[in-house]
């Protein structure tokens, strides 16, 4: 996308933002803008002044956490006043704009079975494979591997940090026992590596940061409908967690 928008594309991570009066403040500091002193325009304006003629994409990466906090309107305020400025943003939910184009991202491709033409190229099984030699360099998926690693990547639906946490286990278990461990829950997906957030150090503690997000009323709704497995249609959920909320589930 670079040919196409003449002055740049920015990464724009707001995980660690805790507060929606600093979104303008990291993304002058990603495109490398400066405020003025006191005696100028307040720094929102500034930023929007400087991007009115630019064309930019601001790629604005967990912005989730912040969509309830009071100030989150800066977005919508920024794309009336910067028209040439596009947001490709990553969130657990939409944004709530008028003009937002919602693309869902879903867990990578998992063959039907190991009969499957090209089941090993573009899938989750790839990733397994290639993410298991990174942890150990004398990994090398023998045909007798195959079906555990394909039941790996079915147990967690081609979730790319699940496949990833599985994948780190091959240096002290076989597949078959990686498989075996999923099943029993999915507490056993966790690792200790120092260079990532700790929110993606196990799959317990993404499912606590999605938790986390939800309202009270939310929550309750959740844990009634859990009793389903495999899915359920909505005259069923009525009748297990009454009438819910209209934004439910996100």
């Amino acid at each position: 996308m670079q040919e196409v928008f003449a002055d740049g594309v920015y990464f724009i991570p707001l995980a660690p933002v805790n507060s929606t009066r600093f979104i303008a403040p990291v993304i002058a500091d990603a495109i490398g803008f400066a405020f003025q002193g006191a005696n100028s325009a307040d720094p929102k304006t500034q930023l929007f002044n400087y991007l009115k003629q630019r064309q930019i994409l601001l790629l604005t990466d967990n912005l989730e956490h912040l969509l309830t906090e009071p100030g989150i309107e800066l977005l919508a305020e920024l794309l009336a006043n910067a028209p040439q400025v596009k947001l490709l943003v990553t969130s657990r939910e939409s944004l709530g704009l008028q003009g937002e184009w919602i693309f869902e991202i879903h867990g990578l491709r998992v063959p039907a079975d190991l009969q499957t033409e090209g089941f090993a190229l573009d899938t989750s099984i790839e990733l397994f494979i290639q993410r298991a030699r990174r942890a150990h360099v004398e990994f090398n998926a023998a045909p007798q591997d195959l079906p555990a690693i394909l039941r790996i990547c079915q147990l967690v639906d081609g979730m790319p940090l699940a496949i990833e946490l599985a994948a780190a286990w091959v240096r002290t278990l076989t597949c078959d026992e990686i498989a075996r461990e999923i099943e029993r829950g999915l507490d056993f997906l966790s690792v200790s590596t120092r260079d990532l957030p700790a929110r993606h150090r196990s799959m317990r503690a993404v499912f606590n940061h999605s938790w986390q997000l939800l309202t009270e009323e939310e929550q309750q709704a959740l844990a009634r409908l859990s009793v389903f497995r495999g899915g359920f249609q909505r005259d069923a959920a009525e009748q297990v967690a009454g009438r819910v909320s209209p934004c439910f589930p996100r």
